[in-house]
């Protein structure tokens, strides 16, 4: 399934990317993240709920003028649209993500916190698209789901920090999105009544798993990295050479 173009293609102006092979550029983490926000604020969020009774409006003298000068971006609804493709990111990752690399056929990504295949991903419209590449996620049952749904993906059941070793793994009972290494942000989500059970879980680095798995690519396109307050470790034993290779976006998500 070809990237279905969505509309005007970037220009050479504002298409930011890093040599997979050359030094890393910061400018290029910032692009992504400040492109993520501004559609965010945009009104790409989840839909409110409706208020118990309308709340009359406020008298004025006149309606007021649209500033034709601002540009609003008018967000469509997850799931297919119309007769397009269908995308399952929480906050529309995939859909900005298709749009940069609309005229790309085929490509290579890294899906650190890869969590459930299906529900809430990055990487499965690229999977439905004839990408392939590697989903690192620590939760068994997670880990069985993503082996039968990303057969041709490289599947590991491990976690990522700045060493290897074995860490205590804070698993979400009923909600495996909040699953975390940090006491901290597990301690956040029990105080809003969220459960988690203890583990104790293999931990390894980043590089090791490009080292094992992505040392033939000549680029890995875009590396994402959800993992609930742990992004900083996960990067951190990562020298920018080592981010460039991995990465032409990177998308990280800190709590």
């Amino acid at each position: 399934m070809p990237i279905t173009p969505l509309t005007a293609p970037p220009t050479e102006t504002n298409r930011v990317r890093i040599n997979p092979f050359g030094k890393g550029r910061p400018s290029a983490f910032a692009a992504i993240l400040a492109m993520v926000t501004s559609a965010i604020l945009a009104g790409c969020r989840e839909p409110a709920k409706p208020r118990a009774e309308p709340v009359p409006a406020a008298p004025t003298a006149a309606p007021a003028t649209a500033d034709k000068s601002t540009t609003t971006i008018q967000c469509p609804t997850r799931g297919a649209f119309g007769n397009g493709p269908t995308y399952y990111s929480q906050f529309y990752e995939d859909y900005i993500l298709g749009y940069v690399f609309k005229d790309q056929k085929s490509g290579f990504y890294v899906d650190v916190g890869a969590n459930d295949p299906d529900k809430s991903t990055v990487t499965k419209y690229f999977y439905l698209a004839g990408w392939r590449g590697i989903n690192i996620e620590p939760i068994p049952e997670l880990v069985e789901k993503l082996n039968n749904s990303r057969p041709e993906d490289t599947n590991k059941g491990v976690a990522i920090s700045d060493r290897p070793g074995t860490l205590t793994f804070y698993k979400g009972v009923k909600a495996s999105g909040l699953s975390t290494l940090s006491p901290k942000i597990a301690a956040s989500h029990r105080a809003k009544g969220f459960e988690f059970t203890k583990i104790k879980i293999p931990v390894t680095t980043l590089n090791t798993v490009l080292d094992e798995h992505a040392k033939d690519k000549p680029e890995i396109t875009f590396l994402n990295v959800d993992v609930e307050g742990f992004e900083k470790q996960v990067l951190s034993a990562s020298t920018s050479s080592d981010i460039s290779r991995a990465s032409s976006w990177l998308n990280p998500r800190p709590r």
